[in-house]
């Protein structure tokens, strides 16, 4: 889809695109993995004590420089591209929050409580979908592209946001006062995000709906002619 306007993303953008990719992934992984190990869904099992607190320390360094990168990497194509299509407030807000919610938890989480900066692993472990968003970024726009990011924005992120809120207001003893509020903006975003997947899912269905349609007249076209 729209391959010709695929040729004002420039070389850059495609490798930072690919070491994005891998970043995302990688703490993706890791904080997955803390999810799980810590019964993070589960009620009154959680325990942030099956990982140090330095090895969660650690997590939150890479996402907030990565957070701040691709910022300044999609705030060049905003003013390349002259268009707000890929980067809404919404974004721009999200980038800025959590870069400063992850440096704030690395510098500080020798004060912080061990259980607290587990809880905000949470919002590392939503990485899972950039890869998704970055197809769609780049407009490499498959069948199935709409359908997958559904599966994991419903599936996942918007069941983790609202967990991610009993858990703040379980621990509000122990979380920092802005922690409760900041999950609920997240969680409002990741609403509207379900909303916009389940949008572009319909659309791309339509989209391919219509090329089929197109492909099966051209070969009935073409077995008419053959048959003459």
């Amino acid at each position: 889809m729209s391959g010709d306007r695929r040729e004002k993303i420039p070389l850059y953008f495609y490798v930072w695109a690919l070491l994005k990719s891998v970043i995302q992934l990688s703490v993706a992984g890791a904080s997955l993995l803390f999810i799980y190990q810590s019964n993070f869904f589960i009620p009154y099992k959680y325990d942030a004590l099956v990982w140090s607190k330095q090895s969660l320390q650690w997590l939150y360094l890479p996402q907030g420089i990565f957070e701040c990168v691709d910022l300044a990497m999609e705030l060049i194509m905003l003013r390349r591209q002259k268009s707000k299509a890929h980067l809404p407030w919404d974004s721009i807000i999200h980038h800025l929050v959590s870069a400063l919610y992850a440096f704030y938890i690395f510098l500080a989480a020798d004060s912080l409580d061990h259980g607290f900066v587990g809880l905000a692993v949470a919002a590392i472990s939503c990485q899972v979908i950039g890869p998704l968003y970055t197809i769609h970024r780049l407009r490499f726009h498959f069948r199935y592209l709409g359908l997958c990011l559904l599966a994991v924005q419903g599936g996942y992120r918007s069941p983790l946001a609202f967990v991610s809120i009993l858990r703040a207001i379980q621990y509000w003893h122990e979380a920092p006062w802005a922690h409760i509020f900041i999950c609920v903006v997240l969680a409002n975003f990741d609403y509207r995000w379900t909303i916009w997947s389940y949008q572009q899912h319909l659309r791309l269905t339509a989209h391919f709906k219509v090329l089929d349609e197109q492909k099966a007249s051209l070969k009935k076209g073409e077995a008419t002619a053959a048959s003459n």
